[in-house]
């Protein structure tokens, strides 16, 4: 299986910029072997298709890990979304939630999509959510 991850920027002409991130495997459609296919993200029976990491001055809002383990399944790829409240100021720590999700094959509509199957809120608050990966998830 061949994956891509395309990371796009946007500025906002201020301190307070987004990525946006969209998940694509090839050629796991009858459309070509050559064509991405976009990865979803089931949000129940929602979906999302691309996840944007909110960054701001002093502290990033919202992050994304990718872990390659291949005791979750025959894929062994999930992703990890760290999210926060930006509260009443960005710069006042608040709890985080972990959302994890696992590379799933949806044979009835035959293509993958990321699936939540955990998530975690820390005990402890935090500005910035790459030292919550850091801390709490050793990533």
């Amino acid at each position: 299986m061949n994956d891509l991850i395309v990371k796009s920027f946007i500025d906002n002409v201020s301190a307070h910029t987004v990525d946006v991130y969209t998940f694509h495997i090839m050629g796991q459609s009858s459309a070509s072997d050559f064509t991405p296919n976009l990865i979803q993200l089931r949000l129940g029976k929602n979906y999302l298709y691309y996840f944007a990491v909110s960054h701001g001055a002093d502290c990033d809002l919202s992050g994304l890990r990718l872990i390659k383990d291949s005791t979750l399944d025959e894929h062994g790829l999930q992703s990890v979304i760290g999210e926060r409240k930006p509260g009443y100021a960005y710069t006042i720590p608040q709890k985080v939630t972990f959302t994890f999700y696992k590379l799933v094959y949806d044979e009835v509509s035959n293509q993958y999509a990321y699936e939540k199957y955990k998530t975690v809120t820390t005990k402890k608050a935090y500005c910035d959510i790459n030292q919550a990966f850091k801390d709490e998830l050793n990533l």
